[in-house]
């Protein structure tokens, strides 16, 4: 957004940058976080000043069976850009495997309030990951 106009910029944008993230883990299957992200740019194009705000939890390693694992992570984030502001609703889930290396991941963000320019109401992925620190482990043959 620049002068009130939608634009497409192509072009590397810099920024100075900090966040603060506290953090407190409740118990072994559920944490709470908030953070606190702003970007000052460095340059006079594009954005000049973005904030944001997360608070986000994170529910790990709910057993669907002996080897499935749920991850679930709900958030809502504030963002303030350039005189812009938006709320939104963000969730990931996460289903691993306990003796594979792959997991599968959908993920959502839901505007509730925007005056973002060219601000997308619902946005989703999904995600098949690769933990390269992981070994497979090797099953024996019962036989």
């Amino acid at each position: 957004m620049e002068n009130g106009r939608v634009s497409r910029i192509s072009e590397l944008l810099r920024f100075a940058a900090f966040e603060v993230v506290p953090s407190y883990q409740v118990s072994s299957h559920w944490g709470i976080s908030a953070t606190y992200l702003q970007g000052n740019a460095l340059q006079s194009r594009g954005p000049q000043l973005t904030q944001v705000i997360f608070l986000n939890s994170n529910i790990n390693n709910l057993v669907l069976t002996d080897a499935l694992r749920l991850h679930v992570y709900p958030g809502v984030f504030f963002l303030f850009t350039d005189g812009y502001r938006g709320n939104y609703f963000t969730g990931t889930a996460t289903v691993s495997h306990q003796h594979l290396p792959l997991t599968l991941s959908a993920s959502i963000n839901q505007t509730f309030k925007s005056n973002v320019p060219d601000n997308k109401n619902f946005i989703w992925n999904i995600t098949l990951g690769y933990n390269f620190s992981a070994s497979i482990t090797r099953l024996k043959n019962a036989n």
